[in-house]
C-alpha cells in the first residue's frame, strides 16, 4: 500500500472543490496501520444481524478542518487501542 500524507493545502483544495460542487457535509476516515495490521471499528447490528467493520470515521463539524477532525478522531481512539500483548 502506498500512503500519501494529506497536507493542509490538499485538505483545503479538497474541501473547496467539494463545496463548489454543492457538497456541504463531510466525513473523514483514517486508515491506521501497524506493520501488516489495519485498525477497524466494529459496529454492533443488534440481535440476529451480522456486525459490520469500518475504518474509524468522524463527521467534520462546521468550522473544523479535515485535518483537525482526523487529529481528534485518532486522539480519541488512542485510549481504546491496546498495545501488543
Amino acid at each position: 500500500m502506498i500512503s500519501t500524507p494529506v497536507t493542509s493545502g490538499i485538505s483545503r483544495r479538497l474541501t473547496a472543490g467539494a463545496r463548489a460542487a454543492g457538497i456541504t457535509a463531510f466525513d473523514v476516515a483514517a486508515a491506521i496501520t501497524r506493520r501488516d495490521q489495519v485498525l477497524l471499528i466494529q459496529h454492533d447490528a443488534g440481535p440476529g444481524f451480522i456486525s459490520t467493520w469500518t475504518l474509524p470515521t468522524a463527521a467534520v463539524q462546521a468550522g473544523a478542518s479535515l485535518l483537525d477532525t482526523l487529529a481528534q478522531l485518532t486522539c480519541g481512539l488512542a485510549g481504546d487501542i491496546s498495545h501488543d500483548r
